[in-house]
């Protein structure tokens, strides 16, 4: 099912308010940086860290705590003991899961915190339902969502463009989309790739192609097989059955293709699902995450009743049953698997 669209703003513009902020002066009290936007949230909370503890080093004024457990009080303790070596006080819990006891002594600390004393808390995740999590949420809570809709995914190859500009490299339209979907929307995947590719073509002075990427960086499901899954949902048999056969003269596993079409038909099952209570289209491409294949996903809305949509999850799952019962070549499920579903009623015509 696809996610709900989430509400506020993303990691960027949120990463980028907290950097103002900091230079003018962060407020004292509790924060807490949660999120999946890894990314943004590093780039905040070094900028916060950055306004207030010019000297990481000074272990009077500034304490990073990782490992072991925490109760709330202890948290609270140190953070509001300050010595006479340092005129502030600033403690980072760089994991949450650190936390375990009593959430009433943070919650009176986010209320009234001392002067000059901070707590940070980084969270990549919290489950709201926990009292210890409503309390770490209870002072200042900076939320890193993941891009969504067509906007903030051009935002997003924006951001991938200049990352890649930062290590001499460019990277054509379609070489971009890779990275992105192969990096499912996180900006630190796509920088580890960034860093492959860099030290793959050192010297590169020609925009990198989507096959010279393809070479290099590891694929996700979302974008194994590629081109393959843009003419499975547009129902082009030929050109489905011509990149399959590519793909198996390139050496490619079947059972990973088979997983990144398995990946688009849940998108599709999604997407058609919510164009069935009149989603419109940009907030469709958003929960599916599908800003790599835009167009094709537009194609297959219209070539899919919803009826054989549906059917392809246990199509896949039939497929993916055969490669690993060894019943028969691998590339033959797969041509299989595109004559049953690009096949299906070749007459029809969009709408």
């Amino acid at each position: 099912m696809a996610r709900s669209r989430a509400e506020g703003p993303w990691g960027r513009v949120v990463a980028a308010s907290a950097a103002r902020e900091a230079e003018k002066g962060w407020p004292a009290g509790l924060t807490t940086l949660t999120g999946a936007d890894l990314y943004h949230l590093d780039l905040a909370f070094e900028a916060i860290v950055g306004a207030l503890a010019p000297d990481r080093d000074d272990p009077f004024a500034y304490t990073v705590l990782r490992d072991g457990r925490l109760s709330p009080a202890e948290l609270v303790d140190r953070a509001a003991s300050r010595g006479m070596f340092a005129s502030s006080r600033i403690v980072v819990l760089r994991d949450v899961a650190v936390l375990d006891g009593d959430p009433e002594p943070l919650l009176r600390y986010a209320a009234d915190p001392p002067d000059a004393s901070w707590i940070l808390i980084r969270a990549s995740r919290l489950d709201r339902k926990r009292k210890l999590h409503q309390a770490v949420c209870s002072g200042r809570l900076l939320e890193f969502r993941p891009p969504e809709g067509e906007a903030e995914a051009r935002e997003f190859l924006e951001v991938l463009s200049a990352l890649a500009r930062e290590r001499g490299l460019r990277l054509d339209a379609r070489a971009a989309a890779w990275v992105a979907a192969g990096s499912e929307g996180d900006l630190l995947r796509a920088r580890a790739a960034l860093d492959q590719l860099r030290d793959a073509f050192p010297g590169a002075t020609a925009p990198l192609t989507e096959a010279q990427v393809a070479e290099i960086v590891s694929a996700s499901e979302s974008a194994t097989g590629w081109e393959l899954g843009d003419h499975l949902v547009s129902r082009d048999t030929a050109r489905a059955l011509a990149d399959a056969r590519r793909y198996e003269s390139m050496g490619q596993e079947a059972i990973k293709i088979v997983g990144g079409l398995a990946w688009r038909a849940r998108s599709l099952v999604s997407a058609k699902g919510l164009e069935a209570r009149g989603a419109p289209f940009d907030a469709i491409v958003g929960a599916a995450r599908a800003w790599a294949w835009k167009e094709a996903l537009r194609a297959a809305l219209r070539r899919w009743p919803a009826s054989d949509a549906r059917a392809l999850p246990s199509r896949l799952l039939a497929a993916d049953r055969t490669l690993k019962s060894r019943q028969a070549p691998p590339y033959a499920a797969v041509e299989r698997l595109i004559h049953e579903t690009a096949s299906d009623d070749p007459g029809r015509k969009p709408r």
